[in-house]
């Protein structure tokens, strides 16, 4: 079995002052997401918080460097990334509103069609910016 790499995160041990833990968006395989507020900025964020374990630090630092390098409309913001000892934690803009699955009955042809254009929009500029998703 293969030791996960060290965490190379800027360590932020006091994350807590600065984000105050709103509830629970969602999980996934590597991590679990909330919703927060950051005192710093006024506004609702994403936190993404990866336990130390669960995922390599080299997944992470690929996803760091994959999303600071993109800037567009249809692509959530990468705000900041630190470790605090025990995982790393991602800050992300926070998009309000419906799932596509929670959508999926609701939209019609031509919403199914816009959204789409508006996936592969992001897509083509991720890929330019070389990017593979």
């Amino acid at each position: 079995m293969s030791a996960a790499a060290p965490n190379t995160a800027p360590h932020f041990a006091e994350w807590r002052d600065r984000y105050q833990l709103v509830g629970k968006i969602g999980s996934g395989a590597f991590a679990d997401v909330y919703e927060a507020y950051d005192t710093t900025l006024d506004e609702a964020v994403a936190l993404k918080i990866v336990p130390d374990g669960r995922a390599l630090s080299a997944r992470i630092v690929r996803e760091v460097e994959a999303a600071a390098s993109l800037d567009h409309p249809n692509i959530v913001a990468l705000y900041d990334w630190f470790a605090d000892g025990e995982g790393s934690i991602l800050v992300w803009e926070l998009v309000r509103g419906d799932s596509l699955d929670e959508l999926g009955h609701e939209l019609s042809d031509g919403d199914v069609v816009a959204v789409g254009v508006e996936l592969l929009d992001a897509l083509a500029y991720a890929h330019s910016q070389g990017i593979v998703h």
